[in-house]
C-alpha cells in the first residue's frame, strides 16, 4: 500500500498510511477549531494551564481566541482568572449565587398538563 506523506503543524516527516487519509485529511490547514464542548468549565482549565506554563493573561487570551475563534474568551476573563489563580484560588468551579433557587417538580408539573391539557398557564401558577 502507498504511503502518504502528511504534514501535521511542524512535524513534516510523519506519514500516513493511505487507508487512514480520510480520517486523518489530506493536509493540515491551519484553521479554527470548533467548540463542540461546553464552553466554560474547559476554557477554565485552559486558561489554568496556561497560568502554570507562566503566560500572562492577555497572551493567553490571544493563544485561546487564536484556537478557538475570536471572541472564545475575552482578555478582561482571562485576567479574573488569573487574580484568583495568584490569590492561590485554583477552584475551577462557579461561585455559588444568590437567590432564591427553583423549586419546580417537573413530574409534578408534567402530571398536571396530562390530567387536564385545557388549563392555562396561569391558571397552573396559581
Amino acid at each position: 500500500m502507498p504511503r502518504i506523506r502528511l504534514i501535521i503543524g511542524r512535524q513534516p516527516n510523519q506519514s500516513v498510511d493511505a487507508s487512514l487519509q480520510p480520517m486523518v485529511g489530506p493536509v493540515y490547514h491551519k484553521k479554527k477549531i470548533e467548540c463542540q464542548i461546553e464552553k466554560y468549565p474547559h476554557l477554565r482549565h485552559v486558561l489554568l494551564y496556561e497560568y502554570n506554563h507562566g503566560v500572562n493573561a492577555r497572551q493567553a487570551s490571544i493563544n485561546i481566541n487564536a484556537i478557538y475563534g475570536d471572541g472564545f474568551v475575552s482578555e478582561r476573563s482571562a485576567q479574573t482568572w488569573f487574580n484568583k489563580f495568584r490569590n492561590l484560588n485554583f477552584d475551577l468551579g462557579d461561585a455559588p449565587r444568590s437567590g432564591r433557587p427553583v423549586e419546580t417538580d417537573e413530574d409534578q408539573l408534567k402530571a398536571l398538563f396530562e390530567d387536564d391539557a385545557h388549563q392555562t398557564v396561569l391558571g397552573n401558577a396559581q
